[in-house]
């Protein structure tokens, strides 16, 4: 019988996966590419505060969405953030909220409906290069309430700034804060 491995050691082999792509877009292009991450931003930059796991209820929530700390306390899973972010990738909402002054572009994108889960949290993200950052004017998080249980993310690109990212007439934005 396979060995199932668990989903958050499954994420953090996606994200390796996902970070290949960075000595590529040095040579041929760039990135851009998203979507139900199933993990939380790290807490450093973001409006929302950290979830306090032992106050939710759902446990198989609690299995697919933490760690094992070494004290036994459960904390969220972020490594996906972590590592793209580390790796040379932008989360276009951070960049909008932190540079373009946009604070609501870093909302809550899921758990509006179901509060054993910890509350309502961003797990739909949308990286891009740092080049192709330069080209974002604006993060939109769409309200899908009665339609879907996260809402949308719509990430607004200059056709202009993102043929120069391509083109690499200018330099990348900085490492986010919270990595550099």
């Amino acid at each position: 019988m396979a060995r199932r491995v668990q989903q958050p050691r499954r994420r953090e082999d996606e994200a390796d996966e996902i970070t290949a792509w960075v000595d590529r877009m040095e040579r041929l292009g760039g990135f851009i590419g998203g979507g139900d991450c199933n993990e939380y931003p790290i807490e450093d930059g973001e409006s929302v505060p950290p979830i306090n796991w032992s106050t939710v209820t759902d446990r198989a929530h609690i299995h697919h969405r933490t760690n094992l700390a070494p004290d036994g306390s459960r904390v969220s899973c972020t490594y996906l953030h972590r590592a793209l972010l580390t790796s040379g990738f932008q989360d276009a909402a951070r960049y909008a909220a932190h540079t373009l002054g946009q604070p609501e572009a870093i909302a809550p994108t899921a758990g509006h409906a179901k509060p054993g889960q910890g509350g309502p949290r961003r797990i739909d993200m949308i990286f891009t290069d740092r080049r192709i950052a330069r080209a974002v004017l604006h993060v939109n998080v769409l309200k899908t309430s009665g339609v879907s249980d996260h809402d949308g993310l719509v990430v607004v690109v200059s056709r202009r700034g993102l043929a120069e990212a391509l083109r690499r007439e200018h330099p990348p934005v900085p490492l986010d804060h919270a990595v550099a």
